[in-house]
This record gives structure tokens, sequence and C-alpha cells, in this order.
């Protein structure tokens, strides 16, 4: 079998997005043939690499499949059009962005059976390829064809910005500052993380945005003892750690208004008054996307201070 490269397209009206990509089979196996169960592998080929270090110039994307169940009957030396779809999910899409300068070149490693029907001795066997261009095995897509397929998917709408948060991490690198003084309040949030996310793996999404304010409270409400021994409270510390590090005071000053905003922000209860004037409290209402807002707001105040207590107090 070999195979050669066709064309690529957007389906329209995909969710989400798929890009089709057209593949000519060609059967030189000297008999005809039925091929089918067709399975691809997809590659970007990554910028400013050496192409004479096979695999190592290209990344796996994720598999090119035909949804149609295709069954190619083709005579020897004939060729059939083939369509594989791709699964253009913002993730991926995110990652062929980061690698690509100009126009875009994937690499496509094809797999399917092929049921040879000889009466005598019918049988079916494995065959893989990749799928050539005029390029060699690099399939090479304009740059001004790709953006109209990200135009037509609707990538030109919006933006996907991923901001990996390892909360493992943090959690345990904060549990390693050692100390009576602000960073046992580094600590006590800490834990208090380590429940929140516990919510959010049961999706409890309320209780999660609410243990988010307990959080707030153990890190910044009180007094704390400085490494010289003053007591100075909590915001006041923040303060003089965050000024250590090298940040202006204006810095400062919007750090500490952030940390009152976005603990207004985790209250699950408001204040209204009754017609007879009495205040009572109504549930605030919180969905998933509130919980990742204040989760990752919390958790990575608290990266930011266990980081910067180390660096500025030569723990690192």
């Amino acid at each position: 079998m070999n195979a050669s490269y066709g064309s690529v397209e957007y389906m329209r009206n995909s969710r989400p997005p798929r890009i089709r990509f057209g593949i000519s089979i060609t059967n030189d196996s000297g008999q005809r043939s039925r091929f089918f169960g067709f399975c691809g592998q997809l590659r970007l080929v990554l910028k400013n690499t050496d192409p004479s270090i096979a695999d190592v110039d290209s990344i796996i994307l994720n598999d090119i499949i035909d949804s149609e169940n295709q069954v190619l009957d083709i005579d020897h030396d004939k060729s059939r059009q083939l369509d594989l779809n791709f699964l253009l999910d913002p993730y991926l899409k995110n990652i062929i962005e980061n690698n690509r300068e100009g126009d875009l070149r994937f690499r496509i490693y094809l797999y399917c059976f092929r049921f040879s029907n000889i009466e005598q001795n019918p049988q079916i066997v494995s065959e893989h390829c990749h799928v050539s261009s005029r390029y060699g095995i690099d399939i090479e897509i304009p740059r001004s064809k790709w953006a109209d397929i990200l135009s037509e998917a609707g990538y030109d709408k919006y933006q996907l910005i991923e901001i990996p948060i390892d909360y493992g991490d943090i959690i345990n690198y904060s549990k390693t500052l050692e100390g009576d003084g602000f960073q046992d309040r580094i600590r006590k949030a800490s834990d208090q993380l380590t429940r929140i996310m516990r919510e959010m793996d049961e999706g409890n999404w309320r209780k999660a945005v609410g243990d988010c304010r307990i959080a707030l409270d153990a890190l910044i409400l009180g007094d704390v003892k400085s490494v010289d021994g003053r007591k100075i409270s909590v915001v006041n510390a923040i303060s003089e750690l965050l000024s250590t590090s090298g940040f202006p005071e204006e810095t400062v000053t919007s750090f500490n208004v952030l940390l009152k905003q976005i603990k207004t922000f985790t209250s699950t209860q408001h204040h209204i008054k009754s017609e007879a004037g009495k205040e009572i409290e109504l549930p605030v209402p919180m969905d998933r996307e509130d919980a990742l807002f204040a989760v990752t707001t919390v958790a990575t105040v608290i990266n930011l201070l266990s980081r910067k207590f180390a660096r500025t107090h030569g723990l690192t």
C-alpha cells in the first residue's frame, strides 16, 4: 500500500472543530484487495529542528480516524480516495500554534488492514506506511490556508490561554516552610487548600468557594511574629515581604486590594434588608467556573507568597 496527501479542510459546523485530511490510497500488492480499519497517527513537525534526526523533530498530536468505517475495494496499481478526521480541540490548537513558524508542517503515519480475496488462500494482513507529499513525508499547509481553517473553526473569535497549575506542588512546597511566623500562616492556608481540592473533585463548588474564604482568613487575619521578633499584622508582614522582594509601593497596595476583593468574592452569603428593615442572608449561587476562579486565585496567591518568602529568606 502507498498513500499520498491530497487535501485538508475544516468540516463545517463541527463542534469541537474537526479537520479532514484527504488521502489517496494505491494498491501495490499485486492483486485486487479490500482495505479497511484505517487510522493515522498525526505528528507536528517542529520548527528549527535538524531533519536528519528521525522521530525527534516531531511530536505526536493525536490519531486521525475514519469515522465512516470506509472499505476501499482497489485493483492492483489503482487508487481510491480516503477521508480521515482530526479533532482540533483548543489544547491541540495551542500546541500547534506555539510550535509553528509560518507555514504548518504535519506528518501522517497510516495504518489499516488488507483483505486479499484469493480463493485458494484468502487472508487479512496489516498495512502501514507514511503518507507522502511533494515534500517527501512532510505535509506542508500554507499559513494562509491554516488561517482560513482556524477562522472557519471559530478560533478567530476567542483565544484559549491555558495556565497549568500544579496544586500538589504548591501545597507541598508551602508545607516545607518552617517556623511559627508568617510561614505558619502559609502552611495553614495550604492545609485548607488540600481540603478544597477534595471538594473540587467531588463537584461541591459552593463548599469549595466558601473554604477559599477560610483559607484566606487563615492567611491574612490577625498578627504574626516577624523574623526580627516584632509583632505585626499579617497584612503588614505581606507588604514587607513584597517590598523586600522588589515590588514598588503601588504594586504592594494593589496586591493587598486583590486579597480584600477575592475575600469578598468568596462570600457564599449576601445580606439584604427585608421589608421589615431586618437584615437577612441569602445564598450566592456558585457554579464550577466560580469555584475554578476562586481556587485558582487563592492557590496562586499562596504560591506567590511561599516562593517569595523562601527566596527573600535564603531558603532556595
